[in-house]
């Protein structure tokens, strides 16, 4: 698996920059584009292979308040899902030196997870704040994350994970992101695939 980068676009004018962000799709390297629904406002991340050198930004920086790249190792392939309208992106601060066991917890417990939606992604975080483990959630719409959410509450074996990670997290954020598309559309993301 390549290495990836996310880039975080923090933008000025919503309307305006959305098409820009939209063009990133053109990259041969990008393999997803969200914007942030619940979260952070006014905020585009881009997923892509990392580049040597790294790939100018997509966005113009008249239209950015900020940008901020991270380098991630991918822990799990990236599974493109362009029927997808809803994304959960969750960001876990794990105690320092614990990402190793964190990671192999996860991965154990995965199979769990997917019985009731399928993962889109695994990530360590390379760049920027150490121990870090990020995950990517494609949903229908917000009624089936919901319903998922219900369901794992109610499985006891998720339950018993959760009991042997929560001692490792320190902070734990969850944002709503939805698809930017590409001018073609779904159609072009599947392409893509």
């Amino acid at each position: 698996m390549h290495e990836l980068e996310i880039v975080r676009h923090a933008i000025r004018d919503r309307q305006t920059v959305m098409g820009e962000v939209a063009r990133s799709w053109s990259a041969p390297e990008t393999l997803a584009v969200w914007s942030v629904a619940f979260g952070p406002l006014n905020t585009a991340l881009v997923l892509r292979e990392a580049t040597d050198p790294p790939q100018p930004a997509a966005v113009a920086p008249e239209s950015v308040r900020s940008r901020e790249r991270r380098l991630l190792r991918p822990r799990k392939p990236f599974l493109r899902q362009p029927e997808a309208k809803v994304f959960e992106f969750r960001t876990y601060s794990l105690r320092p030196g614990a990402t190793e066991e964190y990671v192999e917890k996860l991965m154990a417990a995965l199979p769990i997870r997917e019985r009731y939606s399928l993962n889109a992604g695994v990530w360590t975080s390379m760049s920027g704040l150490a121990d870090q483990l990020l995950h990517v959630w494609p949903y229908r719409d917000l009624a089936q994350r919901n319903d998922v959410r219900a369901a794992l509450q109610a499985d006891h074996d998720w339950e018993r994970f959760v009991k042997t990670i929560v001692d490792l997290i320190e902070d734990q954020v969850s944002w709503v992101l939805s698809p930017v598309l590409p001018a073609g559309g779904a159609a072009h993301a599947r392409n893509r695939a």
